[in-house]
Formats: structure tokens, sequence, C-alpha cells
């Protein structure tokens, strides 16, 4: 499976979460938070998968 496609599942996963406890809330704007906390959260997961950083060897994940 590709980084960018986990990424993108993802990032889905972690925007509907944060959506679905936001739903019962009262906001004045309620579209505008709900919309705002979804992209947040999907770019949060999306990032951490597709972003690889320097590590040492022995802290790498293996790749098959």
């Amino acid at each position: 499976m590709g980084s960018i496609f986990l990424g993108i599942i993802s990032g889905l996963i972690f925007g509907l979460i944060s959506v679905i406890i936001m739903l019962p809330m009262k906001f004045e704007d309620k579209r505008t938070a709900i919309i705002g906390s979804f992209i947040n959260r999907f770019t949060i997961g999306f990032l951490i998968s597709v972003t690889v950083l320097p590590m040492d060897g022995w802290t790498k994940r293996v790749e098959k």
C-alpha cells in the first residue's frame, strides 16, 4: 500500500472521528467548526503517513 493512499485513509478516519466527537457540541457556527476540525485532523493523519524523517538505521521502519 502506498504511503499517499495510507495517508488519505488515515486522514479520513481521524477526520471523521473528530467530526463525530464534535457533533453533540454547541457552537455559534457549527459548520465552520466541524469543517476546520476535519481539515486539521485530516492533515495530521496524512502528514504522519507520508513524512519520512532522517533517522538512524535501527530506528527506521523496515519496508518490504
